[in-house]
C-alpha cells in the first residue's frame, strides 16, 4: 500500500511538473511572438529577412531554446497575424484618407471657393492654416 501511495504521488509530481513546463513553454511563447512585435517584424516576412532585425535581442535566444521551435514560433506569428495586421493598416489608411478629406473640405469652406476662384486665390486664402505646415503648393 505504501509503495502503491508513492507511486501515485510520484505520478502525480511529474504531472504536475510537465503541466508547469507546457505553461512556461507558452508564456515564452507568447513572450516571444511579442518581442517580434516589439521589433516591427512584418508579419507575412522571411524568416532570413527578418531575422536581423531580432537576432541580437538578448530574449531571442533566451526565450526558445530550441532554434528549430524559434523559428516555428516565427512561422506561427506570420500566419496568426498577417490578415490582422493587413486588416489594422488598411482600417488606418482609410481613418488618414477621411482626415485628409476633412481637413480639404474644411479650407475650401474657409477659401470661400466659386465658380471663378483660382488654386492662386485659394492659397492666399489659406497661407495662415497651420495645417497646411508640410504640405506643398502644386
Amino acid at each position: 500500500k505504501e509503495e502503491e501511495d508513492a507511486r501515485k504521488k510520484e505520478e502525480s509530481e511529474k504531472k504536475m511538473q510537465a503541466a508547469l513546463e507546457k505553461a512556461q513553454e507558452e508564456r515564452n511563447r507568447v513572450a516571444f511572438k511579442q518581442m517580434l512585435l516589439e521589433r516591427s517584424v512584418t508579419p507575412g516576412g522571411v524568416w532570413e529577412k527578418e531575422l536581423p532585425k531580432f537576432c541580437f535581442d538578448e530574449r531571442y535566444s533566451t526565450l526558445i531554446k530550441d532554434p528549430s521551435a524559434r523559428k516555428a514560433a516565427f512561422g506561427s506569428f506570420t500566419r496568426a497575424d498577417v490578415i490582422k495586421y493587413k486588416e489594422e493598416e488598411k482600417k488606418a489608411a482609410q481613418e488618414r484618407k477621411a482626415a485628409a478629406l476633412e481637413v480639404a473640405r474644411e479650407l475650401m469652406d474657409k477659401a470661400k471657393l466659386s465658380a471663378n476662384s483660382t488654386l492662386d486665390s485659394f492659397w492666399l486664402a489659406v497661407a495662415d492654416d497651420g495645417r497646411l505646415a508640410g504640405g506643398e503648393k502644386t
